[in-house]
Parts: C-alpha cells; structure tokens; sequence
C-alpha cells in the first residue's frame, strides 16, 4: 500500500479518501509522549510502497525525524518522498541526500517568499530516468532551442525523448516570463539571508513563545520547527478558536490563527522579541 501523511486533523486520511492511490491508513493526532516519527515507523511494513511526509506538521510544527524514517525505507527499499512547503528556507537544516529522500518538493509561496505558481522539485539520481506526468514538448531535448518542437505529422508525437535528468519533470508552465523572475530574485534573498540564519533567528522566537505558553498551561510539541509551534489549551482553558477571535479583537490586535486544535504561531525575521512577549501578555490575559 501507499503510505502518506495527510496535513489533516488526523494527520492520515484512510483508505476510502485515497482516490485509487492505494490503501491509506489513518491514524488520531499522536498523544503526549508519541510522536509523528514513533507513529509512521510504526505503520512501516513489508507492504508499504510509498512514504509521503512532510519535515513538520503544518498545524503544530510537531517534527518528524527524516533521517530516521529515511533509513527505515531503505532498508526496506522504499522510495521516500517529502513535502518540504511548510519548511524549507525557515524551519531548520534540511538535506535531501542524508535522508535519502526519492523526491522533496517545495511550493515556493511559503517560506521562500515567492508567488503563486512554482513549485520546486528535487529528484534523487536513481529517479531521474522516469515517465514524467505531463508528456509536453518543453520537458523534450531539443526544447531550449526553438519556441516549441513540432509533432511528426504522421505519428503525433514529438521528435525527441525527454531531457536527461530531472529535467524531464519540468511543468509545461515553466517558461513563465511574470513569475520566474519574481521566483529567481526571491530565492536570492533568502540565499543572501541565508537559511541558517533565518533558522537561528526564528528558533530564539519560537522557543520563547513555547516557554512562555507552557507557563500559562498550554501544550506545545516536544519538538517543533523553528518556524512554526502550535499551542493547544490545557485542561480548563478556553478553546483555541475561541482565543484566537478575542486576539484579533484587540485594540491593537495579534494575528495568529487556529489550526485543528492549536494556535499556530508562525513568526517570521520582521517579528523581534517584543513582538513574542507582547503576543504573551495579550493571551496572559484573555
């Protein structure tokens, strides 16, 4: 079966959600004490074809460990493919070929300050020889230089195989003369930034804010991205939505948002430490 992580309320849709992919099995948020790589490891059998997750759980920041269930699927020679969206450029260190990833994709319009429209992929030396979804001629050898190859007459197919490499992917939508500028002088500045200082930077705001929320009574992730932390009421406490509204109807208000059963704070390098403990002071005292 194929197995995936769905950024779900239950984290895994279940078979009849699957839409012919396979049998997908779904499991409840873990609880205290399990986490979201104890959980997959624990759904990892001779019968997996696929694992499909992402570095962190988009709602909480709960982190799943990529080295470890990387190695799991190749023992077990299954292809690991990961979702890096709600990660990559802010969340913490990443390297594909250390967790053995078949295929990291990444939506440029989160953490890479990029617009609507691209997503990046990265494709493992031993996957880069398959039939990609779309059969357009711009993914062809050939492709770079002429406005578009024409089909044989006869056949109705184009006259050339797919580029070599992962190249061979490449939507038809990527000569894309508005966007991919945008897409390239974004992924400069984070690359001047730096993602490890963006880490570092937003790791100091995300722990404060946990600490800070533990105090109070609210239930964090042991560990969760740098980026992103979820925080979930203790017992006795006002329901998260219910805080969330009151925050933004605030004289000076504090958007955060609520994410199946947890505040979702998500700061970025513009927040400072003020920002945090004004934030606290205002949930402190709703």
């Amino acid at each position: 079966y194929v197995f995936f992580f769905f950024q779900a309320e239950d984290g895994i849709r279940d078979a009849q959600e699957s839409r012919g992919l396979g049998d997908v099995y779904k499991r409840q948020r873990p609880g205290v004490g399990r986490g979201w790589t104890e959980a997959v490891l624990a759904n990892l059998t001779s019968s997996t074809a696929i694992v499909c997750v992402p570095p962190c759980h988009w709602c909480d920041g709960g982190l799943l460990d990529l080295e470890q269930i990387g190695d799991h699927c190749a023992q077990r020679q299954v292809p690991l493919v990961v979702d890096a969206t709600q990660f990559l450029g802010a969340g913490g260190p990443f390297d594909a070929m250390r967790i053995r990833a078949a295929f990291v994709a990444c939506s440029v319009h989160k953490w890479l300050l990029s617009p609507y429209g691209f997503s990046l992929l990265y494709v493992s030396k031993e996957w880069q020889h398959g039939a990609p979804l779309e059969e357009h001629d711009r993914c062809r050898a050939g492709a770079d230089d002429v406005d578009c190859l024409e089909m044989d007459r006869e056949t109705s197919l184009y006259p050339t195989d797919f580029m070599p490499g992962a190249r061979r992917y490449d939507c038809g939508g990527r000569p894309n003369l508005i966007t991919a500028p945008m897409l390239e002088r974004a992924l400069r500045l984070v690359t001047e930034l730096t993602p490890t200082a963006i880490y570092r930077t937003l790791r100091v705001l995300t722990d404060r804010i946990a600490r800070g929320a533990v105090a109070m009574g609210f239930l964090v992730p042991e560990e969760f991205a740098a980026n992103i932390v979820g925080l979930r009421s203790g017992a006795g406490m006002p329901r998260e939505a219910e805080l969330v509204e009151e925050l933004g109807k605030l004289d000076r208000p504090v958007v955060v948002c609520e994410r199946f059963g947890a505040i979702r704070v998500s700061p970025y390098i513009y927040n400072s430490e003020q920002d945090v403990d004004e934030f606290l002071q205002a949930l402190g005292e709703l």
